[in-house]
């Protein structure tokens, strides 16, 4: 069966949209098609990757994105907004930073546009090792040297870790609070997850993650976002592919 966005009961938009309201198209991809359709008409679609620290910043990205025709964004939830930390030391959402999300998915419907949240990022669990040019775990809130609950990156990808199952638990959250608006095409997990520190097995084996460990923090994530999202959404994972063309990490691919 195709895959579609389905219209939902959902409340008007409550941003100031950049444009005239748009028309939300039906998105679809059969399974013998190598191309989406939009209402129904073959299409190649492009998406964006636009971040921001202010309303104004994203009130840009929104302006130029419906100008050129931008029918998706990707967007990662924790490199926006910056004057709010994207998650509470205690594990719990932060609400002014989840309301400025609700704000912008608003707007973007507004403006006829799908979105893409991406959960998790890899810099932001990375601490210089490997060196990939922007490690962001001193920043993280969870970091225990910010008086977080978290001692190390690698803690996240730990089976069953007390950080593992908080972070799950607040992307359930995440997910119960937009399940209803209408423009979320899809949900993404992680992104890049092959290069936060000691992740990438191969080329750091010590203390690191091997695929399988990859994978079932993947699975718990997909089950997670099931069990909380009714319209049971697409959901996605990106690697970086940087040093995996050599037969790593490929059972990513069949999931």
């Amino acid at each position: 069966k195709p895959t579609a966005t389905s219209p939902l009961k959902s409340p008007p938009p409550t941003a100031s949209p950049t444009a005239t309201p748009a028309h939300l198209p039906a998105v679809t991809l059969s399974p013998d098609e190598f191309y989406f359709s939009v209402d129904g008409t073959p299409t190649f679609m492009l998406s964006r990757n636009p971040t921001g620290k202010t309303s104004e910043d994203f009130d840009t990205v929104l302006t130029w994105a419906h100008q050129g025709g931008t029918r998706i964004i990707r967007v990662h939830l924790t490199h926006g907004w910056w004057s709010d930390p994207w998650i509470n030391k205690d594990w719990s959402v932060n609400e002014n930073w989840a309301q400025n999300w609700d704000d912008f998915f608003n707007q973007a419907q507004a403006d006829g546009i799908y979105v893409i949240p991406v959960f998790g990022v890899w810099a932001d669990w990375n601490n210089g090792t490997p060196d990939w040019g922007s490690p962001l775990w001193q920043y993280n809130p969870l970091n225990s040297a910010n008086g977080g609950p978290v001692g190390s990156p690698g803690d996240l990808f730990i089976p069953d870790s007390d950080a593992q199952k908080q972070w799950m638990e607040w992307v359930r959250n995440l997910v119960e609070r937009w399940q209803g608006q209408e423009n979320i095409i899809a949900w993404e997990i992680f992104s890049e997850i092959d290069i936060p520190s000691g992740a990438i097995d191969h080329m750091y084996p010590t203390g690191s993650l091997d695929e399988a460990t990859g994978i079932y923090f993947t699975n718990k994530a997909m089950a997670v976002i099931q069990e909380a999202d009714s319209e049971n959404r697409p959901i996605t994972l990106s690697l970086a592919g940087v040093y995996l063309s050599g037969g790593k990490w490929t059972e990513y691919y069949t999931l």
